[in-house]
C-alpha cells in the first residue's frame, strides 16, 4: 500500500475508537446471556466506525471530508475560506455552502493550510 507523504490526515482522538471497542466487548457479555440483546452491540459498533472513519485529508490538490458513511472531496478552487466557531472549523465554499470539518479544531487551521500549500484566511 503506497503512502502519500503530501497528504495530512486529521482524525478523531484515539480515545473515541478505544472507548467504543471497550463498550463493544462489554456489550458482548449481555449478548452471551440473552440472544435478543444483540442489537445493543450496534451502538458501540456505530461509534467505533465513526471514530475510525471520520476525519479530513488535506493535500495540495484538495480537501477530502470523511464522515461515517460518505466521503466528499473539494478542490482548492472551490474553497472560499474557513469559518472558525470557538474550537470547530467549517469550510466555506465558493457557492456559499458550509461544510463542517470533523476532527479539525481552530488550532489545526495553520497546519491544514500549510498541508494544502494555501494562503487562505480564516474568517
Amino acid at each position: 500500500m503506497a503512502r502519500h507523504p503530501e497528504i495530512v490526515k486529521f482524525r478523531q482522538p484515539v480515545a473515541v475508537p478505544i472507548a467504543a471497542a471497550v463498550a463493544l466487548f462489554g456489550s458482548a457479555a449481555a449478548v452471551a446471556q440473552v440472544w435478543w440483546t444483540t442489537p445493543i452491540m450496534l451502538i458501540p459498533l456505530a461509534l467505533l466506525i465513526y471514530g475510525l472513519r471520520t476525519g479530513v485529508d488535506v493535500s495540495p490538490s484538495g480537501i477530502r471530508v470523511r464522515s461515517a458513511v460518505t466521503t466528499r472531496s473539494f478542490a482548492w478552487s472551490e474553497v472560499a475560506g474557513f469559518i472558525t466557531d470557538r474550537r470547530r472549523v467549517s469550510l466555506k465554499l465558493t457557492d456559499g455552502r458550509l461544510v463542517r470539518f470533523p476532527a479539525v479544531q481552530s488550532a489545526d487551521l495553520p497546519r491544514l493550510l500549510a498541508a494544502g500549500k494555501q494562503d487562505l484566511a480564516a474568517s
